[in-house]
């Protein structure tokens, strides 16, 4: 038997449907009640995972300005009289928003942007773990910074391939991060 043709799928809600043929006839009231309810179990839980990141972005952003690595921190922290941080949802807001002009909504290109962003912020990790073991020579940790050096690699390749003004948008992300950063690091130095 032949395996399950799913390479050929445009997203991951057609494996339901070829899933379910392969399992039960496909004019059986079973196989349409389980592929519809397949697909509100799918859409429930990305609609939950969204509210999640949605929400959790936003504190994110809060504890950021709360700890002063963000310009105009006094503002940004402020509470509406439901206790929310409503201008961190505003800035979240126009995040999100330009991310769907640059983009179109193209979710592979978001999976990149976060797949590197990670890859980043662990060799950052890594480099401070092996700058602070130099004196005893830390072979994992140096393999772990090959590693990331191979999926920083592979991540810009993977933009290459799906289009450089993807790269772009990392980089434009990167760019503001390291403009903010170095920012408020003059600030801090001026209070101290």
């Amino acid at each position: 038997h032949d395996a399950l043709p799913i390479s050929h799928l445009p997203n991951f809600l057609g494996i339901f449907r070829v899933l379910l043929d392969q399992l039960l006839l496909p004019a059986n009231l079973l196989h349409i009640f389980l592929l519809k309810l397949f697909y509100i179990a799918g859409a429930s839980s990305a609609l939950g995972g969204s509210y999640g990141i949605l929400f959790s972005n936003s504190w994110n952003l809060y504890t950021l300005a709360q700890e002063k690595h963000l310009p105009y921190a006094s503002y940004i922290t402020q509470f509406n009289r439901y206790q929310v941080p409503f201008i961190c949802v505003l800035i979240e807001a126009a995040i999100c928003t330009g991310y769907l002009l640059l983009t179109y909504g193209h979710q592979v290109t978001l999976q990149q942007i976060s797949v590197l962003g990670c890859t980043i912020a662990y060799g950052f990790s890594v480099a401070g773990l092996i700058a602070g073991t130099k004196k005893e020579g830390n072979l994992l940790a140096w393999g772990a910074l090959g590693s990331c050096a191979l999926l920083a690699a592979s991540s810009i390749r993977n933009f290459w391939i799906s289009g450089v003004q993807y790269l772009i948008v990392f980089g434009m992300l990167l760019l503001c991060g390291i403009v903010l950063f170095l920012i408020t690091q003059s600030k801090n130095e001026n209070y101290r």
